[in-house]
Order: C-alpha cells, then sequence, then structure tokens
C-alpha cells in the first residue's frame, strides 16, 4: 500500500515522487468518479506508459478512455471490496506486460550544448533507422530537462510521452511525441484523431524528417488551426536545444501557433 506520504516526500518534487511511486508498484488501482477529475487518468496514463498491470475501478455511466484498455475493468464502487480483491487476483494471473525503455532519474534543467551538434550528425546517419532515430531524440529530450516514456508498441500509440512539470501552465504535461519521416495534412489529422482518444494529454509534438506540406514553412507564423498539434523538424528541434531547454523549446512552439509570436 502506498500512502500520499510516501509519494510526495516533504520538500521533494512530487510528480517526480509519483512517477517513481508508480514505477516500483507491481500492480496500480485507478478509481475513476463521476467528478472531473484528471488525477485518476493521469496516473492511470502514466503506469499504462510503464508497462505496469493496471485495474481500473469506475461506476456505472463512467466512461473508461479506450487507451486504457490494457487494465482490468472493474465497474462499481470504489468501497466493493470483494470485487476488487477479485481482479487483483484476476489480474496477478496475466503475464506482465512488455518494460517500456525510460529513465526514473530526476531530470535536471540543461541545454546540449555542443553535444547538439553531435546528435545532429548521428540523426542524419540513422534517417533510414527508426528505432536509432527515435533513441537519439530520446536522449536529446532527457538529457535537456524531462523525463521521456517511450512506447514499447511501435505500431499502436504515440512514440513518446514526455513530463515536464515546466510544461503544466499551457497544458502540455504530459506531452505525447510522434517521429515520422514525414509529416503532410493526413498524418496531422490522424494524431490529432489520436491525440483526442487519450485520456490525459492535451497537446502533441511531431517530429519529422521531411515536410510534405503538413506544416507550414519556418519564416511563416502558425495559426490557431494548428493547435494542438505542434510540429518541428528533428535536425531544428536538436538545434534549439543546444540552447534552450526542452520546456523552452515547446513553450516557443506553443506560443508561435496559438498566437502567432
Amino acid at each position: 500500500m502506498v500512502t500520499w506520504a510516501d509519494v510526495a516526500p516533504f520538500e521533494e518534487n512530487v510528480q517526480e515522487s509519483l512517477k517513481e511511486a508508480i514505477n516500483t508498484a507491481d500492480v496500480v488501482i485507478a478509481v475513476l468518479g463521476a467528478r472531473n477529475n484528471l488525477a485518476p487518468g493521469i496516473e492511470a496514463g502514466i503506469a499504462v506508459a510503464l508497462g505496469k498491470k493496471l485495474v481500473v475501478v469506475a461506476d456505472k455511466g463512467v466512461p473508461v478512455p479506450t487507451t486504457l484498455s490494457s487494465a482490468l475493468l472493474v465497474r462499481g464502487k470504489p468501497g466493493d471490496i470483494d470485487a476488487i480483491r477479485y481482479a487483483l487476483d484476476e489480474i496477478d494471473r496475466r503475464p506482465a506486460l512488455e518494460r517500456p525503455r525510460i529513465s526514473m532519474s530526476a531530470a535536471k534543467r540543461e541545454t546540449l550544448g555542443a553535444d547538439s551538434d553531435i546528435l545532429v550528425l548521428q540523426l542524419n546517419q540513422a534517417q533510414t533507422k527508426d528505432e536509432e532515430a527515435l533513441r537519439i531524440l530520446t536522449t536529446a529530450i532527457e538529457a535537456s530537462g524531462a523525463l521521456a516514456v517511450q512506447n514499447p508498441k511501435a505500431d499502436s500509440g504515440f512514440d513518446l510521452g514526455v513530463w515536464s512539470d515546466e510544461l503544466s501552465s499551457i497544458n502540455a504535461n504530459p506531452l505525447l511525441i510522434e517521429f515520422t519521416k514525414s509529416f503532410d495534412a493526413f498524418k496531422r489529422k490522424t494524431i490529432l484523431a489520436r491525440l483526442r482518444e487519450n485520456p490525459v494529454a492535451q497537446t502533441a509534438l511531431v517530429v519529422y524528417m521531411q515536410d510534405a506540406g503538413g506544416v507550414r514553412d519556418s519564416k511563416r507564423p502558425y495559426t490557431r488551426s494548428d493547435f494542438p498539434i505542434l510540429a518541428i523538424s528533428a535536425q531544428d528541434f536538436l538545434a534549439q536545444l543546444k540552447v534552450s531547454t526542452f520546456s523552452e523549446v515547446v513553450r516557443r512552439l506553443r506560443n508561435r501557433s496559438v498566437h502567432g509570436v
């Protein structure tokens, strides 16, 4: 049993402590109520991203997001101990889920500096290797002040989930990231549909290798129609991380998208 005191020790980062608690748990139980409370959904989303066994307790009529389909669903009241005990016994028999690649160490707020040039060279050499390119991007994100979780199911969902306290004020915590070789209007529409199905994330970032018309020329301002799908080329992304933190890059993209500045 994990208590709030375990999750958020005095003067420690609540978000990092919460992720660490979920990361060390064997089973996570999320209680979804009728009230519009995002906290259980966020915690459940982290559990799914970390490949944890998840039990969702929801009363009749309470919608359960399709992105929590890997969870064992219990329809009932939170106080229905017998039903929850049965669910725990049942999920204990399930095989362990594939673990995503993740670093749970506390992220430090830094810029990449000269390492950015090295990563750009590595990225250019790995353009035909999606896994290697994604690894390079993940390394850059974590080195520049955010916590990244890589989706173990490459054929479904977004490639990365990224958490940064500094992005909470612009509704980009967590931020879902999709890496793609090209980006066009159809791809953007598909990503927007997937984002709307997500129970916790409100913003997505597309990092692309080639532009096929889905984003405007960087010299022209974005418009409101682009938000909440932000987009940037992989090379430009790494170049900006040379002198800016991850959260600063995302904030600029968001401000350009929403305000045109």
